[in-house]
């Protein structure tokens, strides 16, 4: 449990996973948590460099210079 979660991070969303169900367990406790958030643009416009410096120390943006963006998009994934 979690390789799916880690996997699509790792690569983007751009990995293709099959699964197969094999067989149920008894509880093994909770689950860990991702601690993962995600950078959502506050604005519609066209990204720009200045303000995209600003923010990618805060993680991993999925935007770059010029690409157009709307209010509430998912630009990026925090760092914590």
């Amino acid at each position: 449990i979690g390789l799916r979660s880690q996997l699509l991070n790792d690569t983007k969303g751009t990995a293709v996973l099959t699964t197969d169900f094999l067989e149920y367990q008894d509880f093994k406790g909770p689950l860990k948590k991702n601690m993962k958030g995600a950078l959502i643009s506050n604005t519609e416009g066209v990204c720009n460099a200045y303000g995209l410096k600003e923010i990618e120390s805060k993680g991993t943006l999925f935007v770059r210079p010029g690409m157009k963006v709307y209010n509430g998009v998912v630009i990026g994934e925090s760092k914590t």
